[in-house]
């Protein structure tokens, strides 16, 4: 397996509190990982240390040269005076790809890509969200909680877009849904 990310014996605390205590794994390429654990088991943390938004207190990640990271943060984090299309544009390293208006369409979201972000819906802006990072050129995927807050119908079109772009990637996946990991054909488990 051709390993992107590997962690050996990596711990992490905040103040008092240990999130990760020597854990050590290796994501690799066409792999989808799903992350689980309780509240503040250190899943997030996880994915912010593995594309390097956090640094580990000890022990060692090793990435592979050049790597390119997409992350569908817990929270939206969209720009809010900004159109569904422009989110989506933003992580596009062609100015003049046709692929957020694409993606837009494909989670049912073209009579609002023209729409200031800060007046969707809440599962509106998720759905504008999953669009941007399914954009980036990757090859880490970080979801984390990608699907909170769609409906069951807005959930199973998500998987299936999100499955078309997981080949050649290490996809680092947090959830609680047990239904989640139904819908993908082959995965691995860390349990925090």
């Amino acid at each position: 397996m051709d390993a992107l990310v590997t962690f050996d014996a990596v711990s992490k605390t905040f103040g008092e509190k240990l999130v990760l205590d020597c854990f050590s794994y290796a994501f690799c390429r066409d792999t989808v990982t799903f992350i689980e654990g309780p509240s503040g088991a250190g899943k997030t943390t996880l994915l912010r240390l593995a594309c390097g938004l956090e640094k580990p207190d000890s022990g060692t990640i090793k990435r592979v040269d050049g790597l390119r990271f997409s992350f569908a943060f817990q929270e939206d984090r969209l720009c809010e005076n900004l159109s569904a299309s422009a989110n989506v544009r933003l992580a596009c390293a062609d100015a003049k790809s046709s692929v957020p208006e694409e993606l837009l369409a494909r989670f049912g979201l073209s009579d609002s890509r023209a729409t200031a972000v800060r007046k969707l819906s809440g599962g509106e802006r998720r759905r504008v969200a999953l669009a941007r990072a399914l954009a980036a050129d990757s090859d880490v995927l970080l979801l984390d909680e990608p699907l909170t807050g769609l409906d069951d119908d807005a959930k199973a079109r998500a998987i299936g877009i999100i499955e078309e772009h997981l080949p050649g990637k290490a996809v680092l996946w947090v959830t609680h849904d047990k239904d989640e990991k139904r819908l993908i054909p082959s995965f691995n488990i860390v349990t925090l």
